[in-house]
């Protein structure tokens, strides 16, 4: 999709400034073309993917309007959304249909932003004085002098606490996330205004009828879904071996759409893998898997943390691997991303009133976080226990605030919190790839669901009677449900027998080491990747002494040498994940703020006590980032094509490393342990090929379903 940032700012020197901080900043990923608009007192830049619709209208009355992303309309989606948020009134901008971010841009600084339902499209705003900045990531608001650079204490808690930003709060203070259904309004001389005019209410429109009406409702509704996605183009379904992606795969087919080849991320032998390759031939359509590079972690790592500021989910980096394989086949990709979230409710039993209060919705949350006083002590340099009871004083008022039934306040708590900062954060990652296509957050069914009694959601009820009577086929087939249990929805006694006899099976049996769950593979804290990440982590904990307290770091997080000891290694990791993406942001901030003073000086920085990294090195780095950058575009690009998708990703890897960086200097600055061989790369990436049509097309994907999530 889009990275965009809007600067209004009357001063014209300024403006051109902040556009030279950003400009080199916003393509992460080589393939990634880059635009530019100024109007009036804004200057707008962008970089998108291939596939990412960026559409504009100017209007009678001088206002530009901007739409990132695509809008549907009844049928199909809208040839000229910018146009169609024009006409409409200024409400109209947030909440509607699609995955997108739209503007309205005034001659004197007017800035009006909204972007999709559930607000997965991240929309951040800050505004002082007479400057207001609109990005769909944090990495630019460090770079204009009237912008932030420090911590929102409040903000990083929230993220140790639950993996996530929470309550339009981010890690960077002063600096703003449109919350679900959220609408800007910034007007000069003004302060600016955010509501929600966009935001879902529940409802008892459907609290009458039988789960066979209900299940009715949803298939005609996820019909009418498929056919406006098989409108937008060809198509490459993210396949995971679960329920939400296959039921997004029949959908399509069903609806006539051309679907040309499934993805999966991981290996042969997973649990995953077995399930999603009949599922692809069930469809009749390729499938293309590709393992994990694990080698990539410490780059891709910097790269999210560059631009997200872990202000949202960072457990699972194995979703940048898809991205090389999803902008070579120049498709959209659709995914099944969210499907448990919106169409189930595994978090609210009948009758039982302990899940129902605030302490069980903190509770839920922060079983993936670190525990409250082991934050409130890490966090004792700018405010410890206050900062963390002033976090939850804001969760439990926001929970008190959520209107519906018990399951009704739970499903849109969820949603609007947990959902949108940890797995839906996955949309616009994968967006930088190719626009990806969400069939559960489609606005239309959210609606439908928000009406719906609790019975036909309780344990995805709804969804298994949809595979089950409306594609019996794909019922009959293996179910992954991370773990070795992979029975089918419906089996007859000959296919039970056929599974427990099956060759793969039987080797796994006798290979009870090996793990062949993805999930427990790529999150696992004790991995290659994530050790490596580690190692980058230990080498910036001395850049964390304004932030944390020395001594708890050092006791929640492992060093990369020790072996982390967890108990399940998909949530029981995923607060110790944030700890050292936090710890390695400081680092990246230190080292941009000495590449500054090195520039400013012209002598070598001194080193904060307890950094690893040599003075000098800085500049050195940035330098050859910014040599090396163009000659890895165009190798990446072309690897890509190829389809040699693990060289594009060291290539990725290596160019982030190079080019994600903080502050006014300029590049990331990673220690040399961290940086992917980018030099080399390139030159190997350069050496003669034997033509594409004699080499095999490989592919890169992440998994639809996301399951260790719910």
């Amino acid at each position: 999709m889009t990275h965009f940032v809007v600067v209004s700012d009357p001063d014209p020197a300024r403006r051109r400034a902040f556009a030279d901080a950003v400009r080199p900043r916003l393509a992460p990923l080589p393939w990634m073309t880059a635009g530019e608009r100024e109007h009036g007192d804004s200057l707008l830049l962008w970089a998108a993917a291939p596939t990412a619709p960026v559409d504009f209208a100017l209007g009678a009355d001088g206002r530009l309007a901007v739409v990132f992303g695509q809008l549907q309309g009844e049928d199909a989606p809208l040839a000229a959304p910018a146009a169609a948020c024009l006409a409409a009134p200024v409400e109209r901008l947030t909440g509607r249909n699609g995955f997108y971010a739209a503007l309205l841009l005034g001659a004197h600084g007017e800035i009006d932003a909204g972007a999709d339902t559930l607000g997965l499209f991240p929309v951040y705003w800050l505004a002082r004085g007479e400057v207001a900045i609109v990005a769909s990531s944090l990495m630019p608001f460090g770079l204009h002098p009237l912008g932030s650079r420090q911590f929102d204490p409040i903000g990083v808690a929230n993220s140790l606490l639950t993996v996530h930003g929470r309550g339009g709060r981010s890690t960077l203070d002063g600096v703003r996330r449109l919350m679900s259904g959220g609408l800007l309004s910034r007007r000069a001389g003004r302060t600016p205004v955010e509501t929600e005019p966009g935001w879902l209410l529940p409802s008892d429109r459907h609290f009458g009828r039988s789960e066979r009406e209900c299940v009715d409702l949803f298939d005609d509704c996820l019909g009418r879904i498929a056919g406006r996605m098989a409108r937008s183009g060809p198509i490459v379904l993210s396949l995971s071996g679960g329920l939400d992606s296959r039921l997004v795969g029949g959908y399509l087919q069903r609806a006539g759409a051309d679907l040309r080849g499934a993805i999966t991320l991981g290996d042969a032998g997973d649990y995953e893998m077995g399930c999603a390759r009949p599922v692809a031939r069930a469809l009749g359509i390729p499938h293309r898997p590709v393992p994990v590079d694990f080698d990539a972690f410490p780059a891709l790592a910097r790269m999210q943390v560059g631009l997200e500021h872990v202000d949202t989910s960072i457990p699972d980096l194995s979703w940048w691997n898809a991205l090389p394989a999803v902008e070579a086949l120049g498709a959209r990709i659709a995914t099944g991303l969210l499907g448990d979230a919106v169409m189930a409710d595994d978090t609210y039993e009948p009758g039982v009133t302990d899940r129902c209060d605030f302490a069980a919705r903190f509770g839920y949350m922060n079983r993936w976080g670190l525990p409250a006083p082991a934050v409130a002590q890490l966090l004792a340099p700018v405010g410890g226990q206050a900062v963390v009871d002033a976090a939850l004083d804001e969760m439990r008022d926001a929970w008190a605030r959520v209107p519906g039934e018990w399951f009704q306040r739970i499903w849109l708590w969820e949603l609007r919190h947990r959902e949108r900062g940890h797995v839906g954060a996955v949309a616009w990652r994968m967006s930088l790839g190719a626009l990806p296509l969400l069939p559960f957050v489609d606005r239309d069914l959210l609606e439908l669901v928000a009406g719906m009694p609790h019975a036909p959601l309780y344990r995805r009820q709804a969804q298994r009677e949809l595979l089950r009577t409306r594609f019996d086929k794909l019922a009959r087939l293996p179910l992954d449900r991370n773990s070795a249990h992979t029975a089918p929805l419906v089996e007859n006694l000959l296919g039970k027998v056929r599974r427990k006899l099956d060759p793969a099976r039987l080797l796994r049996r006798l290979r009870p080491a090996a793990e062949h769950r993805y999930y427990a593979r790529v999150y696992d804290f004790n991995n290659t990747g994530w050790r490596a990440v580690r190692a980058c982590a230990d080498a910036a904990r001395g850049a964390t002494g304004a932030l944390f307290d020395r001594a708890a770091l050092d006791r929640l997080l492992p060093a990369a040498g020790a072996e982390a000891t967890v108990g399940d290694k998909i949530i029981d990791t995923s607060g110790l994940k944030t700890l050292a993406a936090l710890t390695l942001l400081c680092g990246m901030q230190d080292d941009a703020a000495r590449a500054a003073a090195e520039a400013d000086t012209g002598r070598s920085a001194p080193l904060p006590a307890g950094r690893s990294v040599e003075p000098g090195r800085a500049a050195t780095v940035a330098q050859a980032g910014a040599e090396l950058a163009s000659s890895a575009r165009a190798a990446v690009h072309e690897r890509g094509r190829a389809g040699d998708m693990a060289q594009a990703v060291r290539l990725v890897a290596g160019l982030a490393a190079a080019t994600a960086g903080l502050g006014e200097a300029g590049a990331a600055l990673p220690p040399q342990s961290c940086a992917a061989p980018l030099a080399s790369d390139v030159a190997e990436a350069a050496e003669p090929r034997a033509p594409r049509s004699s080499r095999t097309k490989l592919s890169v994907s992440g998994d639809s379903a996301h399951k260790p999530t719910r």
